[in-house]
């Protein structure tokens, strides 16, 4: 069985130093993800994701150059 999932998620980055350099040290940390789950043996469950994730001031200073990623990612669950 496939089951077909999206994500949402936000939170607030706290560093010991200036994240990009020459920005502050607080940041705000948006991120969205699809992917799907896929039911393999019976307690077996596949994840693949893929997210984008973004890291920015929200204009918090006046340098907020904002750093972009994204990833793939694999799991592999047991469910009892």
């Amino acid at each position: 069985r496939v089951r077909p999932f999206a994500t949402v998620g936000a939170g607030v980055l706290y560093s010991a130093g200036e994240i990009p350099a020459g920005s502050t040290t607080v940041n705000f940390t948006p991120q969205l993800g699809a992917g799907v789950a896929v039911q393999g043996d019976e307690d077996v469950v596949y994840t693949f994701e893929y997210r984008l994730h973004h890291i920015s001031n929200a204009r918090l200073s006046e340098n907020n150059p904002g750093i972009n990623s994204s990833f793939f990612q694999f799991a592999v669950s047991f469910e009892r």
